[in-house]
């Protein structure tokens, strides 16, 4: 008896029913492609974050620091287990040229503070978007992405 009912409805509502089926359909897509891309997106961040190693604290300081002094510090402090201190050159975005694709460009006009780090051996590497560890000639300098764009 349900069938005949929902056989007669189909049938005297065609469009309606076609229209309400690809919502459904278009809607449960939606819903898994969401989902794809959430698990996509976590799965990308954690291989990201357990091959750069990143701090999970980091304190900027400017002046003269004693390293001897800090490593006595954490070293008797035994929560924390790796620490490495790296010295950050700031320069100004009108001191660097950037040469892409035949065109020669400052960065004066950027709003990104810009620092000049080495890189490191084990911890808080800087990577490609391939997420491998970059490696820069001797006298060069890597610039991310959204700067050299």
């Amino acid at each position: 008896m349900n069938w005949l009912i929902i056989k007669n409805d189909f049938l005297r509502n065609k469009v309606i029913n076609i229209t309400l089926l690809m919502f459904i359909t278009f809607s449960a897509i939606l819903a898994s492609v969401s989902i794809m891309m959430g698990v996509q997106t976590f799965t990308s961040i954690s291989e990201l974050y357990s091959k750069a190693q990143p701090p999970h604290f980091l304190q900027m300081h400017k002046g003269d620091i004693d390293q001897n002094e800090i490593d006595a510090f954490m070293s008797d402090y035994g929560n924390v287990i790796y620490w490495q201190s790296v010295e950050m050159l700031n320069v100004q975005g009108s001191s660097i040229s950037i040469k892409h694709k035949e065109e020669i460009y400052d960065l004066s006009d950027n709003r990104l503070d810009i620092g000049l780090v080495k890189q490191n051996e084990s911890k808080d590497l800087l990577l490609n978007s391939d997420h491998d560890v970059v490696s820069v000639a001797d006298g060069g300098i890597g610039i991310p992405i959204l700067l050299k764009e």
